[in-house]
């Protein structure tokens, strides 16, 4: 029976992934730990309430003794759920995505979304020891390490990243931190880069949410983007299908793409205006070059066999449901 680490478990991928689990896997033992600093997320522990084999924590991933005594089972609370010793696969999901603006970027918000993940990743060293047979650390990245561009192409795993945002700066980092750490040590590491399912350009975030909550509340919408700048969306169903499929994932070290669709601004805005029939024409679309980031899902579907089940229409209907 496996025992899987969850960070930022409370958060809106890193729930939803957990319940997956527990609803579908009974051969493991879920735990999670969160730090709770987003408040909005909080009430997500009522998810787990009613499950057996789920230990939640509070905590930061930061604090190494915590982290420590979680992967040698020096934590008094946890000792009912391990039928093996230690932890065998730690799914990285915490990070704090949210600058509202320059003031409130500072080095802590730099330091503390790289510190986490590789204070993680140099507990999980030591004590797994260099027995790495059934164990993996999965990097929960986004598809921000890629930037908008005018050029015409589209990216794959083997596109050299550019990314042109902090947060995209900063999971670009770390994904090259582990990529040395798995080269020099041998532990398994996958990097799975998620769709904009909320999107993110030039520290505006969240893209998606703004929009429909705004057109819902039939205000008016001002968008910093060319109408036909074209991004990567995705439902989180999809992302969750590709997640865990990395137990299936045999490779030593890789990255996964984990695309939606690619479609334009308008097309997003147009649709859902229908769905809560409004008037698009209130939409103000402020970017003057039209920008593109295409990125295609070729290893998702040939290496974990990820099939992509939705269209644009039920993808936006499901991530207005989220809302």
């Amino acid at each position: 029976m496996k025992n899987i680490l969850i960070t930022g478990v409370l958060g809106h991928l890193g729930s939803k992934f957990a319940k997956l689990l527990l609803d579908n896997f009974p051969m493991y033992n879920v735990f999670g730990i969160d730090n709770e600093a987003d408040k909005k997320y909080i009430n997500n522990k009522e998810l787990f309430n009613s499950y057996d084999k789920f230990d939640y924590i509070k905590g930061d991933i930061t604090n190494t003794e915590l982290i420590s005594n979680i992967l040698t089972e020096r934590k008094s609370s946890l000792s009912t759920y391990y039928t093996n010793k230690g932890v065998d696969y730690i799914f990285n999901f915490a990070f704090n995505s949210f600058i509202a603006d320059k003031k409130n970027l500072g080095i802590s918000y730099i330091r503390d979304n790289i510190s986490g993940v590789l204070n993680i990743a140099i507990e999980a060293l030591k004590h797994w020891d260099g027995n790495y047979t059934g164990k993996r650390l999965i990097y929960i990245s986004a598809l921000d390490v890629f930037r908008f561009t005018e050029e015409e192409k589209c990216y794959d795993e083997n596109s050299h990243p550019n990314p042109d945002t902090i947060s995209g700066s900063i999971k670009l980092s770390v994904e090259a931190i582990l990529k040395t750490l798995n080269e020099r040590f041998g532990i398994p590491i996958t990097i799975i880069r998620t769709p904009f399912l909320v999107g993110g350009h030039n520290g505006i975030y969240p893209i998606l949410p703004n929009i429909f909550s705004d057109l819902k509340n039939n205000k008016k919408v001002v968008i910093d983007f060319h109408p036909e700048t074209t991004i990567n969306i995705g439902h989180i169903e999809d992302i969750l299908i590709a997640i865990e499929s990395t137990f299936k994932d045999k490779t030593n070290f890789t990255i996964y793409n984990a695309c939606g669709h690619n479609v334009s601004i308008k097309k997003i805005v147009d649709t859902f205006a229908e769905f809560v029939k409004t008037d698009s024409s209130k939409v103000i679309y402020e970017g003057k070059n039209k920008l593109n980031l295409c990125v295609m899902p070729d290893k998702i579907y040939n290496n974990l066999g990820w099939k992509h089940f939705t269209d644009l229409e039920i993808t936006l209907k499901k991530v207005a449901d989220e809302i």
